[in-house]
């Protein structure tokens, strides 16, 4: 018996999906004038894309990223529009309606979303890229025994992926090769050595992106697609989420650090791990001291 194949052109299928899209950003563009509102409602349109294509394990939420700065002390980034984390093992510290607070332990990557692309928002969009890769340190309880975990720090993780989505360009970057350029200028100075643009989808212009090392062939250091840009953008942003290495099964994010406080098996609470109670991944000294911070916890 003969199979009947009914060939599928996806190609036709996304391109009806953008086109979708781009009337949706055209129709908050020219029925909107508020600026703040305008903003709100390109932010949700993306979440919404987000929701619409991301498995339930990538959580979306707009807020801070909770971070351990040298010290060990806790700190708060910047207010993200949209940050996407591990909804699996972690999750907000806090709720505050509008927004929430994510441990970076949990945190994969965030998206900044624009009305207008100009030059100050390229720049400061790479320097906050520059700041929140080097958010390296992340702290997890790892079994050491039956009822034994210890605390483990870990620097070793990928930095967080920076994306970008922007309504519009305005006149002095119409051209998808000036914006290009002038990503690829403020990406060779040096403060900004550890900015990476992991995809930036501009609508109306093209897709843009940071090449790695081994694909620069040439001096260009940023790529750019006009040919279905938003394909380019998901097709990166699932690349960026799925080779996110995840930590073993059993380990625990240590979220109680950023309360102060760890609980030991009988229930009593105890000041959290300070600068010289936990060890490295190459268990170097750490201010002066290697010492392992163990707890009990309730046998298996």
């Amino acid at each position: 018996m003969n199979k009947k194949t009914f060939p599928l052109d996806f190609s036709k299928f996304i391109s009806k999906e953008e086109d979708i899209l781009k009337a949706k950003l055209e129709g908050i563009r020219a029925t909107i004038e508020h600026a703040q509102e305008k903003g709100r409602s390109i932010e949700y349109a993306v979440m919404q894309l987000l929701r619409s294509f991301l498995p339930n394990e990538y959580g979306l939420c707009t807020g801070f990223i909770a971070y351990h700065e040298n010290n060990n002390s806790t700190a708060l980034s910047s207010q993200l529009d949209i940050i996407i984390y591990d909804a699996l093992r972690t999750g907000p510290l806090i709720r505050l309606g509008s927004c929430e607070v994510v441990p970076i332990e949990g945190v994969f990557a965030y998206v900044e979303v624009k009305t207008s692309l100009n030059h100050k928002e390229i720049t400061r969009c790479i320097k906050q890229s520059n700041s929140l890769r080097k958010l390296m340190k992340r702290f997890y309880w790892i079994p050491k025994s039956v009822n034994k975990v210890e605390l483990k720090l870990d620097e070793d993780s990928l930095p967080i992926r920076t994306f970008i989505f922007a309504l519009e360009a305005n006149q002095a970057l119409a051209k998808s090769e000036s914006i290009r350029k002038f990503i690829e200028k403020k990406l060779t100075q040096r403060k900004m050595r550890d900015a990476f643009i992991t995809g930036m989808y501009v609508n109306n212009s093209g897709f843009y992106r940071s090449l790695y090392k081994y694909e620069r062939v040439t001096n260009e250091l940023v790529k750019c697609e006009t040919d279905k840009p938003l394909v380019s953008f998901k097709i990166a942003l699932f690349e960026a989420l799925s080779r996110y290495p995840r930590k073993p099964k059993d380990w625990t994010p240590a979220i109680d650090r950023y309360f102060g406080t760890d609980t030991n098996k009988s229930g009593d609470s105890k000041p959290g791990a300070t600068a010289t109670s936990f060890i490295s991944d190459n268990g170097s000294v750490q201010n002066g001291t290697v010492k392992t911070f163990q707890k009990d916890i309730e046998p298996a």
